[in-house]
């Protein structure tokens, strides 16, 4: 049997069509909430996968280094076992073209504060980083309380390391068993695996045993360099040795931090979109299959397919737009408080991220909302007007 036909003006059939098949205020609300909340795990694990590998941009790419001088065979800094020979500063220093070369020594370091009542000292590991204080190269990037060390007994600790410990500027730590005073927080410098710590480099070289030795040997080019010729003249000059630009150095160092769990992320992370999609196409397609017997007596009286697809979609759009919108909202203000409480877990999501996430929810909206069109081709249209 046909369906009737129906000669209302279109303007006054989309309002019709937006009344008659129009989501419970309350309902639509409840779905929303939903579909931010997913929207809101998308971006907390995409902000992990992110952190992962964007992490340590904040100190191998601080401006004053041009040039990373690195042990055969050691390409990053996160997994640094062999040393320079200092004799190799002075080489450098007279090749033209070079301002300045400053040495750095790397190692892991188990940090804890000093015993107090009632609370656990349970150790924390850092990557430690002595320097030629407190101007030298390869120092914190940012100095966010306080001020670099100075002397032997001092270090600087990044602030989420000082939030775990419950310390502030002015406490005194133990590393490796030796007592240091924390003398200022550093910012952009937590690798969410681990932290940074920055002291003297010759406490650290004598800590350490190694005095006369380094793990990198930073170098700042004359202004106006040319650094690829300078970096070819350097590893001609020194067979025995590894020269890094700036860039490379840090490309390196991302993908030695990330390697060890971003396999694991990224496979939470496309869960987690997966998950997220199916429950926003759920949500979107159990509101429009309520409104089955509204659909079928629109289309028995003639309405367009296309239009009541338009009109479905929308309602599904809005639901998926709202709910994405929320929880993009939701992530920012997690972030401000995560950075502000709680900085232990590194926050960093873009623009991408939320435009990916808008992109995967509005098309499974889509795709969840065209399905009860489709179910209704089936239907006889005498079927939306028996009791």
């Amino acid at each position: 049997m046909r369906p009737f036909k129906t000669r209302m003006p279109d303007q006054h059939l989309a309002g019709f069509l937006r009344q008659a098949i129009r989501i419970r205020p309350w309902r639509f609300i409840l779905a929303a909430l939903g579909v931010s909340l997913s929207a809101l795990l998308v971006l907390t694990i995409a902000a992990a996968y992110r952190s992962a590998t964007l992490s340590i941009t904040g100190y191998i790419d601080q401006p004053g280094v041009d040039i990373w001088v690195a042990p055969r065979g050691t390409d990053n800094l996160v997994r640094s076992s062999s040393l320079l020979s200092l004799e190799h500063r002075d080489a450098l220093l007279g090749m033209p073209g070079v301002h300045a070369v400053d040495p750095i020594v790397v190692g892991f370091l188990s940090l804890k504060r000093l015993p107090a009542a009632g609370r656990p000292d349970l150790p924390i590991t850092c990557i430690g980083i002595g320097y030629q204080s407190p101007h030298g190269l390869g120092g914190p990037p940012r100095i966010i309380a306080g001020q670099p060390p100075k002397g032997f007994l001092e270090i600087t600790l990044d602030r989420a390391a000082a939030k775990r410990l419950h310390v502030v500027v002015g406490d005194y730590v133990t590393i490796n068993g030796h007592q240091r005073k924390v003398s200022g927080l550093t910012d952009d410098t937590n690798l969410a695996i681990s932290y940074f710590l920055f002291g003297n480099f010759d406490a650290a070289a004598l800590a350490s045993g190694f005095v006369d030795s380094a793990s990198f040997l930073l170098v700042r080019a004359q202004p106006g360099s040319d650094i690829p010729a300078l970096m070819r003249a350097m590893r001609k000059a020194n067979p025995e040795i590894e020269v890094f630009s700036r860039t490379t150095f840090l490309e390196n160092c991302r993908r030695e931090v990330a390697s060890g769990y971003l396999p694991m992320l990224t496979l939470v992370y496309v869960l987690g979109v997966s998950a997220a999609a199916a429950l926003t196409a759920l949500l979107v397609h159990a509101l429009t299959e309520e409104q089955r017997s509204e659909l079928a007596v629109l289309l028995a009286l003639g309405v367009p397919e296309r239009k009541l697809w338009f009109a479905v979609g929308s309602q599904g759009l809005s639901l998926a737009l709202s709910g994405a919108s929320l929880g993009i909202g939701l992530a920012y203000v997690l972030g401000l408080l995560l950075d502000r409480f709680y900085p232990v877990f590194p926050v960093s999501f873009g623009f991408y991220d939320a435009a990916q996430l808008i992109i995967i929810f509005t098309l499974a909206s889509l795709v969840a909302a065209s399905s009860p069109i489709l179910n209704l081709r089936r239907l006889d249209p005498l079927e939306a007007f028996r009791p």
